[in-house]
């Protein structure tokens, strides 16, 4: 049985936008009464953006700030040896810890005619943490990216 609950609730002030997301998954193996193997670990994500006008040639420029919050995931299947004693399965290991990443993103606009140009930095991981993301497969033996800057130029296609 799988039952979760995902939710966005974004409130806008002005120029200011605050937000929120969280996205929480549980599985259980009703046969054997133990949680499933590979559900995401709970999850949160808060936001704030600021509506920041034109800058010379850029109109509509915008800034935000984000925080994800990984817990730990502690729902995983186990079993017990014969002393009782929990026994992780030999092909898995313990969930790596939770963790949490700063990310942050500028953009604007520029009029192209009729068209409009969407360019835009972000920085995902911002402050370089080390994690290591429990569904991610390569967990076993790497970490997860670091800092990662990202430049997007959105250019109009068609008429």
């Amino acid at each position: 049985m799988i039952v979760g609950f995902d939710g966005v609730v974004t409130q806008g002030l002005g120029r200011f936008t605050l937000g929120a997301t969280v996205s929480v998954l549980r599985g259980t193996n009703l046969t054997r009464d133990e949680a499933l193997l590979g559900m995401p670990a709970d999850r949160l994500e808060l936001s704030a953006g600021v509506d920041l006008g034109s800058w010379g040639v850029l109109r509509d420029v915008t800034a935000e700030t984000s925080v994800d919050l990984v817990r730990e995931q502690d729902r995983f299947p186990t079993r017990l040896d014969e002393d009782g004693v929990t026994v992780i399965p030999v092909d898995y290991v313990e969930p790596p810890e939770g963790y949490a990443l700063l990310g942050f993103d500028l953009g604007g606009e520029i009029a192209m005619g009729p068209s409009v140009m969407r360019v835009s930095l972000s920085v995902d991981n911002l402050l370089d943490t080390r994690y290591r993301d429990y569904l991610s497969r390569y967990r076993y033996f790497a970490l997860d990216p670091g800092r990662n800057g990202v430049r997007r130029l959105a250019l109009p296609f068609g008429a």
